[in-house]
């Protein structure tokens, strides 16, 4: 009686492969069996078949890019349409290992805030509140005031003593976002406004006080008109620069006397004034 004939065949699949032997399928559903083969001698010949599966290799990208970008791994394109996937490669032992793409978008930063007041008379105190802008924990707030000085911070305060138009700009940056954010708010300062009417002119040509007019500082508009003694308009105007030349509607020369005006101006800190009295007319 010849001997039994046997033999051992221990095969390595990749992860979700197969492979046949003598006409029978091996995977991860059946790893081991017995297959009977005729030996050279015509006789039967059993070889064990042990079959171990590699493990499937993952691994995982965590990836950030700025809104509107993109980036390709592994021929894919990944931007804010596309943001998981993946990506088959070839692991060293020449099995297929899966790559999990995931795609995270900063955010747009936002800067934006208001001043109070954003005009006024000097010395002007402003309280800028950043409130509509980029918040969080790593957000940072930097202040130009437009005079030289600035601040770091939400919700600063300053104080302007000098007359000017400033610029003052907001930057927001973030280190977690894309790029940083600008706002900027114009401060008109200005001096405290005056009203000043004189009480007596002399239109005689002289180039001294030849015009009746109202004068002041830091007025936005004025209007004034002027009357006579029996209550007869002898002008108007409604210009800040307006005056009267000593002249009646019709063009001749008012004589000399007691005239009286009625004037209202507005200063550019929106105080109105609304003055009426009399003064002297002598050529």
């Amino acid at each position: 009686e010849s001997p039994l004939i046997t033999g051992i065949l221990d095969s390595t699949i990749c992860n979700g492969a197969s492979f046949v032997f003598n006409g029978t399928t091996y995977d991860a559903s059946n790893l081991t069996g017995n297959e009977i083969l005729t030996a050279a001698n015509g006789c039967d010949s059993i070889v064990t078949v042990t079959v171990t599966e590699s493990p499937l290799i993952t691994g995982i990208l965590d990836s950030t890019i700025c809104n509107g970008a993109s980036f390709v791994f592994n021929g894919t394109t990944y931007d804010a349409s596309n943001l998981t996937g993946n990506e088959i490669l070839t692991a060293a032992n020449g099995c297929d290992s899966v790559v999990i793409i995931n795609l995270t978008i900063l955010p747009d930063l936002i800067a934006f805030f208001t001043g109070t007041p954003n005009s006024g008379s000097l010395p002007l105190v402003a309280t800028f509140d950043q409130t509509g802008s980029s918040t969080g924990a790593d957000v940072v707030y930097s202040w130009d005031y437009g005079n030289g000085s600035g601040a770091i911070g939400p919700n600063p305060i300053t104080t302007f003593d000098g007359i000017n138009t400033y610029d003052v700009e907001l930057t927001v940056s973030d280190s977690n976002a894309c790029g940083n954010a600008t706002y900027v708010v114009t401060i008109e300062v200005f001096e405290e406004s005056v009203i000043l009417i004189p009480n007596i002119f002399t239109p005689n040509g002289d180039g001294q006080n030849d015009f009746f007019t109202v004068k002041g500082t830091s007025l936005e508009s004025v209007e004034g008109e002027i009357y006579n003694r029996w209550g007869q308009k002898m002008f108007s105007w409604s210009h800040i620069k307006g005056y009267w030349d000593g002249r009646t509607l019709a063009g001749s020369e008012a004589p000399d006397g007691t005239y009286f005006y009625m004037v209202k101006a507005v200063g550019m800190d929106g105080e109105e004034y609304f003055k009426k009295g009399g003064f002297t007319l002598i050529r």
